[in-house]
């Protein structure tokens, strides 16, 4: 059964997930990551240069949400699996 949602609001605000279904959404955001730290800096540089020509359409994107909620829920750890320097490359 799949499910496609496009708008709107599912209640109650608060749910409990089986730890497998938290652990399968930090694979993905850590896949993103690494995606991300293995881009050349002329490809990041591509990527900042759209997010900022369309920043309202980036802040209101699922990926910009999952980043907030890593974020929200282990701060900086979150991401320091990869290298701090992966930006520089």
């Amino acid at each position: 059964m799949n499910l496609h949602v496009k708008k709107g609001q599912i209640r109650p605000r608060t749910y409990r997930l089986p730890h497998g279904v938290f652990e399968y959404w930090n694979q993905i955001a850590d896949d993103i990551m690494g995606a991300i730290g293995s881009m050349s800096k002329k490809q990041r540089d591509k990527i900042d240069v759209e997010m900022s020509q369309n920043l309202d359409e980036f802040m209101n994107s699922e990926i910009y949400r999952a980043f907030l909620k890593d974020y929200e829920i282990s701060g900086y750890d979150a991401f320091s699996k990869y290298d701090d320097n992966y930006m520089d490359k």
